[in-house]
């Protein structure tokens, strides 16, 4: 499958995260990586889904589009979360997804999580 196409390079607008890929960075004592695909986005808000993950020999996370609500205890579609937009000429969108995570623009690479530093977590 080819993931470039899911990476955001550039982002002037909510909108052109549309049909992107986002990912949450999570947990205490252990890091859990969680992706996202944007469906909609307005000036303020993005809806997005639940995807899966797949990982390489290194052991690095790629997301996987393929498998949607890959975890049935999470919800399938997050809609209409409000876009935080930080930093000053290029702008960088954050969304919050839930009370201890927030999803950011995926840019290609593989993500590390606890099981990619040969641990399982607690």
């Amino acid at each position: 499958m080819e993931l470039s196409k899911y990476a955001v390079t550039e982002v002037n607008e909510p909108q052109d995260l549309v049909g992107k890929v986002l990912y949450s960075s999570w947990g205490y004592d252990q890091t859990n990586i969680d992706f996202f695909l944007v469906t909609k986005a307005t000036a303020k808000t993005i809806t997005f889904v639940s995807i899966g993950a797949t990982r390489d020999e290194a052991g690095y996370l790629y997301p996987n589009p393929a498998v949607t609500h890959p975890q049935d205890w999470k919800p399938a579609e997050y809609k209409n979360k409000r876009v935080r937009i930080y930093g000053g000429n290029k702008p960088f969108v954050g969304i919050r997804v839930s009370d201890y995570a927030n999803a950011y623009p995926w840019g290609g690479s593989g993500l590390a999580d606890t099981y990619t530093y040969g641990g399982a977590g607690h």
